[in-house]
């Protein structure tokens, strides 16, 4: 007969190991900057334990939970300091960037390639697919003359000319129409 201990934790994590994980998302989020050499070295770990902590379950859903805002009741140092967010995304735009050109020049995978050389022609903007809300800015191509508009008005104009020509002929034909049943 195997003996079990009563209250056993197999399976679960330990309390050091989900306070690591918490502190590791914490500098991940507030630090950009910071390598993962740095955390772990501030973790006491070494790079390769740091990385296997990464991998973890605990770790995977604790960085979603900060993601998400589960945990913001109890972060408020991240939810709260909006200007510090602020900088940090802006730190990390050049790290971004690199990988999405990294990613843009993997020619092993096609379909990582594509959506990667998608993303870049959309973040240039000369290229990007058409889906504008406003005019074309002028370094678009698009800065529109006076020219341009006298010649829209002068369209709009002869649009609006041949919509009521088309309602009155509507109208000629439905009159037509009723004196003939009469």
């Amino acid at each position: 007969m195997a003996y079990q201990k009563v209250g056993s934790n197999k399976g679960k994590p330990h309390y050091k190991t989900i306070d690591r994980c918490r502190i590791a998302v914490r500098l991940e989020l507030l630090n950009i900057g910071l390598t993962a050499n740095d955390i772990a070295a501030h973790l006491g770990m070494t790079a390769s334990s740091y990385s296997l902590l990464k991998r973890t379950q605990v770790y995977k859903i604790l960085k979603q939970q900060y993601f998400t805002g589960v945990l913001s009741h109890l972060d408020q140092d991240i939810i709260g300091n909006t200007e510090q967010l602020r900088k940090t995304l802006q730190a990390g735009v050049p790290i971004a960037l690199e990988n999405l050109v990294h990613f843009a020049l993997r020619r092993d995978n096609a379909r990582i390639c594509m959506e990667a050389t998608k993303e870049i022609l959309n973040r240039d903007g000369h290229f990007a697919a058409v889906t504008r809300i406003g005019l074309p800015t002028s370094e678009q191509g698009g800065f529109t003359s006076k020219q341009d508009e006298e010649t829209a008005g002068e369209l709009l104009q002869a649009l609006a000319l041949v919509s009521k020509k088309k309602e009155n002929n509507t109208d000629n034909n439905s009159n037509n129409i009723s004196n003939t049943i009469q």
